[in-house]
């Protein structure tokens, strides 16, 4: 069994290792969903036919979570999400999220608004 270690020291902001690191850390959370979208756990949403779906979109350091309507496939992004930040010692910046839904009842929207603790 290995030991973790306690940074004590962070990087430098424009440091180029921390775009590796970051790409290292996003990967484990795109890994997580992909695996959740195989298992038909967090189904996504299909963009045209013939292709894959997709549950996740990553942009630089931003992070869309693509999914159906209902609450039971949100508790399934907020757990791997938890779970990914707990692991990562990341965190959100829950001013920066939005919650967006299209032909989506005002009740649904603010169920799952109260899941993720994010504003419509």
């Amino acid at each position: 069994m290995v030991d973790f270690f306690q940074s004590t020291r962070g990087l430098r902001q424009g440091c180029p290792l921390s775009t590796f690191l970051y790409i290292i850390m996003a990967e484990t959370l795109i890994k997580a969903l992909e695996n959740q979208r195989k298992e038909r756990n967090i189904t996504g949403i299909r963009i045209a036919k013939g292709v894959k779906t997709k549950n996740h979109s990553l942009f630089a350091d931003d992070t869309l979570l693509l999914g159906g309507v209902s609450t039971i496939i949100e508790r399934r992004f907020k757990k791997v999400l938890d779970d990914f930040l707990r692991v990562s010692g990341g965190l959100l910046n829950n001013t920066k999220c939005r919650i967006y839904g299209w032909k989506t009842p005002p009740r649904i929207m603010q169920r799952i608004s109260q899941i993720f603790d994010i504003p419509i």
